[in-house]
């Protein structure tokens, strides 16, 4: 008999806890209705997720067609040298092909050591209302041939955008893009923001 009871007692509590803990989740019981699920969606300027760029060179145009397939907000207008457009919370303005200036990286701790670098100027406006700056996490560079290039920024950490100081709101940081060249060709930014969801790439013709 006991037994009996303990077990009984062990179900009604159970049961209790169940519904106590279905009813939190949502705030049952008083009316209210579970809010929808927007599959993180999400609406950074107000219009849809829109996202917007311009200049020339077609870079004005279409916004989020959610191209990439995973809800992420894609610029699809084309984004070159002297292209301005909004990625997580920031202004970027790439400069013109003419501001672009070649360096050689000197690390003797680097495999790239002696190797070409042409590096870029950018002016980044914080739009958020915090301090806030470019994470070297969200963009990658790739060759001409598709394959991804190391980062060699961190031979130029007087310059380089991935080691800035955050920016404050709505100030502006003007720093430098630092690309490995392996050859004439088209060289591409990835920019990626992974949680945010937006996604840009910038494709930069290079002759030396």
């Amino acid at each position: 008999m006991f037994k009996k009871n303990l077990i009984l007692t062990a179900i009604i509590i159970t049961l209790l806890a169940l519904t106590l803990l279905g009813c939190e989740g949502c705030n049952c019981g008083n009316g209210d209705v579970p809010p929808p699920d927007y599959n993180g969606a999400i609406d950074i300027n107000g219009d849809n997720g829109e996202l917007y760029t311009n200049g020339e060179n077609g870079e004005n145009g279409t916004e989020n067609d959610n191209e990439n397939g995973n809800g992420a907000n894609v610029i699809s207008g084309e984004l070159t040298f002297g292209s301005t457009f909004e990625f997580d919370n920031l202004e970027i303005a790439i400069a013109q092909a003419e501001s672009v200036q070649w360096v050689t990286l000197y690390n003797t701790f680097s495999e790239h050591d002696t190797a070409p670098v042409f590096r870029i100027p950018v002016v980044i406006r914080n739009l958020s209302n915090q301090t806030h700056g470019l994470s070297p996490f969200f963009y990658n560079f790739f060759a001409p041939d598709g394959t991804e290039l190391n980062d060699v920024g961190y031979s130029f950490i007087d310059s380089d955008v991935g080691f800035a100081e955050t920016i404050n709101p709505n100030a502006v940081q003007i720093a430098h893009f630092h690309i490995l060249y392996v050859g004439d060709g088209e060289y591409v930014i990835e920019f990626d923001s992974i949680f945010g969801n937006d996604f840009a790439e910038v494709r930069l013709p290079i002759r030396r």
